[in-house]
């Protein structure tokens, strides 16, 4: 093999490698990415102590989705795109991919382009495996492009979404997503002017919430009590003693 064809294809398989490689080699962003999630304002300050022009090519691209993460993990609200479109650029076919077209979604909703937003959305839904492992992140993206379906005014359109989301909490056993998805969808039906089936989901949403804090049980009485107005008949009080025993769907298929 001449070394002209050995050259080209040592430099194919370095490419390669580094488009496909899902965790950094710098051991300081190791540790940020397995912390991330559970503290992203620690994440954020340890990120600022790394100074990215000392980092090797893929780690400082990664560097970026770290920031990125970890500022929407701390309810920061993105005022730029450049770093996102950074990850997104250079990413390849790193398996972090999908994780980085979310929160490119996350961002542009910020910015208030939610036309860019949904596109984000729906190319990480495209991507996202039936791997169980992929349920959360699913659940994520189904979650937000619902909210910003319904937020646009579109409630009929972010239905699909919001159910199918629905279902992956409940299959597992995620009880304070579960009483969220519930309550979203009974918001939405109040703005479908649909108040018998809102009435439903608000009352399942009810019957988990013991777990809430006060002011958000509050909040999810209000939803009830317009409810309970619109369809002119008083509520009764759902049972809350089993808020943690939810194991099997409830028959959300046949709401429509």
């Amino acid at each position: 093999m001449n070394r002209t064809l050995l050259l080209i294809i040592t430099t194919i398989a370095i490419i390669a490698c580094g488009c496909t490689r899902q965790q950094p080699s710098d051991p300081r962003l190791q540790r940020l990415t397995l912390s991330v999630d559970t503290g992203p304002q620690a994440a954020i300050d340890s990120l600022a102590a790394i100074d990215p022009a000392t980092l090797g090519d893929y780690d400082r691209h990664y560097y970026n989705f770290l920031t990125v993460k970890a500022r929407d993990k701390a309810y920061i609200v993105h005022t730029s795109d450049s770093l996102i479109l950074d990850v997104i650029n250079h990413f390849g076919r790193s398996p972090k991919m999908t994780e980085a077209l979310y929160y490119a979604g996350r961002v542009y909703s910020d910015l208030g382009d939610y036309p860019t937003a949904l596109r984000y959305f729906h190319d990480a839904l495209d991507r996202i495996s039936d791997d169980p492992e992929e349920d959360e992140l699913r659940g994520r993206v189904l979650s937000q492009t619902g909210r910003m379906l319904s937020n646009c005014g579109l409630h009929r359109q972010s239905l699909p979404y919001l159910k199918e989301c629905l279902e992956l909490s409940i299959s597992r056993n995620d009880t304070v997503n579960t009483t969220y998805d519930y309550q979203l969808l009974g918001s939405i039906y109040l703005d479908l002017q649909e108040y018998d089936t809102a009435t439903i989901y608000l009352d399942k949403a009810y019957s988990l919430a013991k777990h809430l804090s006060d002011s958000d049980l509050a909040f999810m009485e209000g939803f009830l009590a317009i409810a309970s107005y619109r369809t002119a008949r008083p509520r009764a009080q759902p049972d809350r003693t089993d808020a943690f025993q939810l194991r099997t769907p409830p028959a959300v298929t046949a709401i429509s």
